[in-house]
């Protein structure tokens, strides 16, 4: 008779780790969220908004588009800043 192919139990994998697309610069101060796209809360340290100045150099590990074509970039554990939004450029 034939023998079977001996399989693993099925295995749950996490979620891949994203590829690091590098390090961009600010040109334009810009907030920073918990998700993409405007309908996500902005972050906040204490009563201070969170943002990136320019000239600040985040690391960006994801890149994402919402439903509207915005580029946005994670640049932490659920820390995303815009891209670029509705044309204007934030990162470069």
């Amino acid at each position: 008779g034939q023998s079977l192919p001996v399989t693993s139990p099925l295995e749950v994998e996490d979620e891949p780790a994203p590829t690091l697309a590098g390090v961009m610069t600010c040109v334009s101060t810009v907030n920073i969220r918990n998700g993409i796209g405007t309908l996500s809360p902005q972050l906040y340290a204490g009563n201070t908004p969170c943002v990136l100045r320019k000239e600040n150099t985040p690391t960006i590990y994801e890149i994402k588009r919402d439903n509207a074509g915005n580029e946005w970039g994670r640049i932490g554990w659920n820390e995303w800043s815009a891209i670029n939004f509705n044309g204007t450029t934030f990162l470069d």
